[in-house]
């Protein structure tokens, strides 16, 4: 009998079933364990205070009530025609961003559309992925916030709060350059912002001045995570998204049954990513490199900031790679020495590179309270009329969008699974949200003491 062969298609469609169903199950069995921990101290609250029947009662059905609208809130489905298209205020290289308005609760967001097709096109399967998972664990003050992810069978969407303040690159191109104050101000909130992308476990690769927001207030956001690297990979799920790139590329490929193998560096990153006016040496000499990449594109920000230009454009790569011969700091007496110290310290070579901990004990922040930073008054605020005002923003057309294909719609749509993302849920996850004393209303809370 003739020996059955498997097409790689079906081989990738067996092994992105089998990833997704165990994240699934895995989930399914942590929520139903978080439920029962909840329940349990819930129970072990009313043992432990003395209540009355009523307000056991009650108790109970505002723990009953708050599981139903979790639950209800998780069955939500989202779609495109929820959100109305206001404007288009951004043009990425894989995806339009759009201001809308959320025909279910009036509010305004900046929604990012990209195509499916595109993705996969241009090898950005894995970097789209790895976005939308950092921007759903980040809930910070100094990033952009995600507030849904969800799909369709030809697109993918980022809907994020809407900024109005524009970004830096655009104070930038207006103002030349700013004053001392300014850039130790803005180069603070942007070192806590990489801070907080370190601290779960990401290199943001792309700290650039386009990807700094502004608040209407004149705060900064860091965004755009597309580039993004987490420092510890699943190297069997990288496999296998590299795999589904190469098979939506070449839908006729009949390459039979065989292990599928990664043409990744194991835990080494490599790769060459970034905008080069701010990318540091290391990347371009594809050497493994870590986080320090982000603090090397912080020095090249504030360079710009002080001296109206980046230490290197971008057609200078080779200087960028000799930078010991051709990086020089001209003297002028509106930039302090505190200032071009730290800047020798972050344009360096890796080994020698700040960490943000050196950063901050550094005498150019010695006014900045870095604890305070986000409750003082930014240097710099932005024209704002509305919450619609776009004036920050450039003006864009529409990208033309390629056509679609039905083929491979059965693999990549696998490879999708799972892709979506509500902030009202993650905020509202069990159980730090359903605590006993969350769960009783205000007259009982005024009568018990706080549960440990």
């Amino acid at each position: 009998m003739p020996r059955m062969t498997v097409s790689r298609s079906s081989i990738l469609k067996s092994e992105l079933a089998k990833t997704y169903m165990e994240e699934h199950f895995k989930s399914i069995i942590d929520e139903a364990n978080s439920e029962i921990t909840t329940q349990q101290r819930l129970n072990e609250y009313l043992i432990k205070e003395k209540f009355s029947p009523e307000q056991r009662r009650s108790l109970e059905l505002n723990y009953a009530s708050r599981i139903s609208e979790f639950r209800r809130m998780k069955r939500k489905v989202l779609r495109s025609s929820q959100f109305e298209k206001i404007k288009i205020i951004g043009k990425g290289e894989y995806g339009d961003v759009y201001l809308v308005r959320d025909k279910t609760d009036n509010k305004i967001y900046a929604m990012k559309i990209i195509q499916k097709s595109e993705l996969i096109a241009k090898g950005q399967l894995r970097n789209t992925l790895t976005e939308k998972d950092l921007l759903s664990r980040m809930d910070s003050k100094w990033s952009v916030q995600l507030i849904y992810a969800f799909q369709d069978m030809y697109s993918i969407y980022f809907v994020m709060e809407y900024l109005p303040g524009g970004d830096l690159l655009t104070v930038l191109m207006c103002r030349s350059y700013l004053t001392l104050e300014e850039t130790r101000f803005y180069i603070a909130e942007i070192l806590l912002a990489i801070r907080e992308v370190h601290s779960l476990g990401y290199i943001h690769c792309d700290i650039k001045p386009d990807n700094i927001l502004l608040t209407k207030d004149g705060h900064i956001r860091l965004s755009d995570y597309g580039l993004s690297t987490p420092l510890h990979r699943d190297e069997n799920f990288v496999t296998i998204l590299d795999e589904v790139e190469d098979v939506c590329r070449d839908p006729n490929s009949e390459r039979k049954e065989q292990p599928l193998k990664s043409n990744h560096k194991k835990d080494a990153i490599c790769s060459t990513v970034g905008t080069p006016d701010y990318i540091a040496p290391e990347v371009l000499l594809k050497k493994p490199y870590g986080p320090e990449v982000d603090l090397w594109s912080l020095g090249a920000i504030m360079y710009e900031m002080l001296y109206g230009q980046p230490p290197y454009l971008a057609d200078t790569a080779i200087n960028i790679i000799h930078w010991k011969s051709t990086l020089i700091f001209p003297k002028l007496k509106e930039i302090s020495p505190e200032a071009v110290d730290l800047m020798k310290h972050l344009l360096c070579n890796s080994k020698r590179r700040f960490t943000i901990e050196d950063c901050m004990k550094h005498p150019f922040f010695k006014e900045i309270d870095f604890d305070k930073i986000s409750e003082s008054t930014a240097p710099i605020i932005p024209s704002v009329e509305s919450e619609t005002d776009t004036q920050n923003f450039d003006e864009f057309e529409p990208r033309e969008l390629l056509p679609e294909e039905e083929s491979q719609d059965d693999v990549i749509s696998l490879a999708f699974t799972g892709f979506k993302f509500d902030r009202n849920v993650a905020r509202n996850s069990l159980p730090q949200n359903l605590e006993p004393e969350i769960l009783t209303d205000s007259l009982v809370t005024q009568q018990i003491r706080s549960y440990p």
